[in-house]
């Protein structure tokens, strides 16, 4: 399946004269041709910003994003971002309401959570969300080629813990030590950041 973006197109068909004139809306997928390492906005719920040059910037359908780029989310918002790499492998994150992030990519996504909830799904390469108000705690999703079953992760900080979903794929948790702790799919884990455990 091709990554793509969801349009609006309305009818543009001129009737005979006479003929009462009903408005319908079709779905147009079209698809995003890549230009190498690319993330950009995909959907948009209510207000996120961007740090621009230390000012907030409110973000927009289809911007594209540079990384580092800093993202806060209001109440009741969110965002979806589309990474879509050389390879043309394409990989996802959705960052809730009052969330805060740096968004850092090269060839996949690896993210830094400040605090509040992030979903990632990867393609090809591994992925890694880093928690730097977290003893710098990194959560590690394997990349995978199957697109059907694409490898999934959910996190969210509460307090000095973090709680990790790996919905689908290999998971795994490393603390500041780089001791390692795999994760089984469909588990929900508790990582307390300061103590490592």
């Amino acid at each position: 399946r091709a990554p793509g973006l969801i349009v609006t197109l309305r009818s543009t068909l001129t009737p005979p004269p006479g003929t009462e004139v009903v408005t319908t809306e079709e779905v147009h997928s079209i698809p995003i041709r890549s230009t190498g390492n690319l993330a950009s906005v995909s959907f948009i719920d209510g207000r996120v910003f961007k740090s621009v040059e230390g000012s907030s910037a409110l973000l927009r359908l289809r911007d594209g994003l540079r990384s580092p780029t800093s993202l806060t989310s209001n109440p009741d918002s969110g965002v979806f971002i589309e990474l879509a790499d050389a390879s043309d492998s394409a990989s996802f994150l959705y960052l809730f309401f009052e969330s805060t992030m740096n968004l850092v990519y090269d060839t996949a996504f690896s993210p830094q959570l400040l605090n509040g909830r992030l979903y990632l799904q990867t393609g090809l390469d591994e992925a890694a969300i880093h928690f730097p108000n977290h003893h710098n705690a990194i959560a590690i999703l394997a990349g995978s080629t199957d697109i059907e079953n694409a490898n999934r992760m959910l996190v969210e900080t509460v307090a000095t813990d973090i709680w990790i979903w790996c919905l689908s794929g290999i998971c795994s948790v490393e603390n500041e030590h780089g001791d390692s702790i795999f994760l089984l799919p469909m588990t929900k884990s508790l990582f307390h950041s300061e103590t490592g455990d």
